[in-house]
Parts: C-alpha cells; structure tokens; sequence
C-alpha cells in the first residue's frame, strides 16, 4: 500500500509540472502575439525618429516618412498632425557622442565644447 501511495504522490506531481508548463506557455504564446501586434511591425519608408512622453497616455513624437519630417501629437485615442518639420529642423547628435566611449555625455553644453575646439 504504500507503493501505491508514493506512485500517486509522483503522478500527482508530474501532473502539476505539466499543468505548470503549459500555464507557461500559453503565458508565453499570448504575450508574445499580443507584444508583436503592439509594436505595429517595420517599415521601408517610415521611422520614429524621437519621442517625447508628455503625461499619461500623452506624447510628442517625431516621424520620418521618406524624406521628410512630422511633429504628431499623440493620445489614447487621437493622432494629431502638430507640424511638418523643415530639413535641418532636427539636429543628429550622434555626431556628439564621446569619440572614446560612444556615449553621448549629460552635459550637452560640454560636449559642444569639446567638438568646437577641435
């Protein structure tokens, strides 16, 4: 008899483990066709290129589409074109990042600086 009990215990708890790794799964599976649906894909002709949280469900974001660029304002529900931005409107500041570690510095104003005296 106590064969039969130990064999119950050990069914018992593969069981669990079972139940558990499908729970797992199907935790994983959703999430991951939900996260995928989210993000909306890539796309040739159009990039975010900054964006800018402004309060809850709120944002300013910048978007490249082609060759130009478009200042939206974003909410839970509303896309709003605020303006199209004009060529040189935006500045790359990769090309301030610190030659010796890549890393943009904290301190923008030092970082001018250093590129001027070059």
């Amino acid at each position: 008899m106590d064969i039969l009990k130990v064999l119950s215990d050990i069914f018992s708890f593969v069981l669990m483990l079972a139940a558990v790794g499908f729970i797992l799964y199907l935790s994983y599976a959703v999430t991951k066709k939900l996260g995928g649906s989210m993000t909306g894909g890539m796309s040739k002709n159009m990039r975010v290129v900054d964006r800018l949280f402004v309060g809850r469900d709120k944002s300013i974001v910048v978007v490249r589409v082609g060759e130009k660029d478009y200042l939206l304002g974003l909410s839970q529900n509303t896309v709003t074109l605020l303006t199209e931005l004009s060529e040189g409107q935006i500045m790359d500041f990769s090309d301030f990042s610190d030659e010796e570690t890549g890393k943009v510095p904290g301190e923008f104003l030092e970082t001018l600086k250093k590129k001027w005296k070059k």
